[in-house]
């Protein structure tokens, strides 16, 4: 390949597939290797699995590792269907939802913009996890779209996103602080409480140290504030939970965090 063809990034076509049981096996133009999916056909969703690459010719040459470094292994084009979803990955009219979403966080669940259509798509990259990878896709009536959704997150063990957004709570205010710290939280419950504010929206800066954004993703750099570091945090944590409502009345997630200091 490397003395027959410039030596680039090149993307390779699919030419051939089958099916034998539960697994899709493709070939594609030019190399000799193909890529296994399985395919998982249950009641609400059908998901697609990334499973390996195989060398199909022997050339004597030990290669334990296939020279990709991304891949598309699902891609469907759908009409313009009239709305469009960019954060869930869907399309819809009146009647019918088409959506391709990941079934975890090494899936990338996307979509490619055409004329009259769009192409949804899941792939993987190399310098994530190329495979053991998993997308679903879901085709069903617009008013049961999240009901699928919930049971992909269930069987997943995904985060319960629609869980959340049907929460009593989603739509509600928050008091959002930056400068909250083991020092003054007690001011920071009163003042939450004179508002009326049931939940509380903590950002990164109130427990690490931040000089604009240079330090985001270092957690390990707590705030002269937080001398025993995680401890400090969690026993403020607690403290701003038991000062809020009854546990009767109160989900798990009484306190929201920003996606910045999310794990």
């Amino acid at each position: 390949m490397k003395l027959a063809y410039p030596n680039k990034r090149t993307t390779f076509k699919c030419n051939s597939a089958r099916m034998e049981g539960d697994t899709l096996t493709f070939g594609y133009e030019l190399i000799p290797w193909e890529a296994t999916v399985t395919v998982k056909i249950a009641e609400d969703y059908v998901a697609f699995t990334l499973e390996a690459f195989n060398l199909t010719e022997d050339y004597g040459i030990a290669m334990t590792e296939p020279p990709i470094s991304e891949m598309w292994f699902l891609r469907l084009p759908v009409r313009d269907m009239g709305h469009w979803g960019d954060w869930l990955n869907v399309i819809w009219d009146d009647e019918v939802a088409v959506n391709v979403l990941a079934a975890g966080p090494c899936a990338n669940a996307d979509s490619e913009e055409a004329e009259g259509y769009r192409i949804l798509q899941a792939g993987t990259d190399a310098q994530v996890q190329l495979t053991r990878v998993t997308a679903a896709l879901i085709t069903c009536a617009k008013d049961e779209l999240l009901d699928k959704i919930a049971t992909v997150e269930e069987d997943y063990g995904l985060p319960h996103g629609v869980a959340s957004r049907r929460h009593e709570l989603y739509t509600s205010s928050y008091y959002w602080t930056s400068t909250v710290n083991p020092t003054n939280v007690d001011a920071h419950i009163d003042y939450a409480r004179m508002g009326g504010f049931r939940l509380m929206n903590i950002y990164y800066p109130a427990f690490l140290e931040s000089r604009g954004y240079r330090l985001i993703g270092n957690y390990d750099v707590y705030r002269r504030e937080y001398p025993q570091g995680n401890s400090d945090l969690k026993a403020m944590l607690r403290k701003i939970k038991d000062a809020g409502p009854s546990a009767r009345r109160t989900p798990r997630f009484m306190l929201s965090r920003t996606p910045d200091i999310q794990r």
